[in-house]
């Protein structure tokens, strides 16, 4: 679990070191926003980690099961190239291909419904600042996340002897977090604007600040079989809803545009430019509400009553992100 955490932080501190040798605004709005971007197309599947378990349908209370899901959905193979254009250093190569890790981790909770082909589920995550603090040491990374969800299933074959357990459910699902990383004693950026000379915006001791906000409403079809110890499964998802990125470069900032700050805010925000703040910094936001769709499946092992789950998901139409998921539980 704390591994996912620092795997996380750490890559995208990575991302942050590239931001150091941006000279132009408009090079650091490009590959802001794409990495915004790729990870607001990734909440949405990152939040339902912990909620699909191997077993389409748990049955009937007083059927339950508790457990832990550790895991990660990577932000496509289209974000961090776009970074290492800038001239990224030291960035592992495996992540051109696959790139930035969004970490999950969480508890989840189901149980049976009297009388009914129904299972209900909530699943939560909260991971503290203080705890990515001191796992990541002195590089000053410091980053929170919290997740919350509810899931209803409702079986439409019960397993027997031949056939399996298919199921469909809703899910409501929300999840926030932010990350800062250092960037540097201090940065420049030149800024194209109405003025004759070159306008430059200083950052003092800047920060890349990343916070998201996602909620989405999930519907799910899966088929599930269990076979002695063992339980393949396999299923689809639609997610429906928003998720937002938003930052930039947190620091005190001043400028040689006249009339300061202020005005130079004035001037961008109506030139569909960032926000800048003398306190802040310089801040930009992205949105996705398109739908997302993907396929998942693993297979689990049951030893007496724990379950050990394993989980893929893959992204068709999203760069073909894809992530995996770790559960382990406890099932009656």
């Amino acid at each position: 679990m704390k591994r996912i955490i620092a795997v996380g932080a750490l890559a995208l501190a990575i991302a942050a070191s590239s931001f150091a040798q941006t000279t132009t605004l408009d090079s650091f709005k490009t590959s802001f926003t794409s990495l915004a971007g790729s990870m607001a197309t990734s909440l949405a599947a990152d939040s339902t980690l912990g909620s699909n378990w191997s077993d389409a349908y748990i049955g009937s209370f007083p059927n339950f099961g508790v457990g832990v899901t550790t895991g990660a959905v990577f932000t496509g193979s289209g974000s961090v190239p776009n970074l290492s254009s800038l001239g990224v250093s030291g960035a592992p190569s495996w992540l051109s291909s696959v790139g930035l890790p969004v970490p999950a981790l969480g508890g989840s909770f189901k149980i049976g419904i009297p009388f009914l082909p129904i299972d209900v589920g909530v699943r939560g995550m909260y991971v503290p600042s203080s705890l990515t603090n001191s796992l990541m040491g002195s590089s000053g990374v410091n980053a929170s996340f919290s997740s919350f969800g509810l899931q209803v299933r409702y079986a439409i074959i019960k397993q027997n002897l031949v056939l399996p357990n298919l199921s469909i459910g809703a899910a409501y699902n929300y999840q926030s977090g932010n990350l800062s990383a250092p960037i540097g004693s201090s940065q420049s950026y030149t800024v194209p604007t109405d003025q004759t000379t070159t306008t430059t915006i200083t950052a003092n001791k800047p920060n890349l600040a990343i916070n998201w906000t996602g909620n989405n409403f999930d519907f799910t079809a899966q088929v599930s079989k269990q076979i002695l110890f063992i339980t393949p499964y396999l299923g689809v998802g639609a997610s429906f809803g928003t998720s937002t990125v938003s930052g930039g470069v947190n620091s005190t900032i001043t400028t040689n545009y006249p009339g300061g700050v202020s005005a130079l805010n004035s001037y961008l925000t109506s030139h569909g430019g960032p926000t800048v703040d003398p306190s802040q910094g310089i801040t930009y936001s992205v949105s996705v509400n398109d739908p997302l769709y993907r396929v998942y499946g693993g297979i689990s092992l049951r030893l007496v009553v724990v379950d050990f789950d394993i989980q893929a998901i893959y992204l068709p139409f999203n760069n073909s992100e894809f992530g995996a998921a770790l559960t382990t539980r406890i099932q009656i």
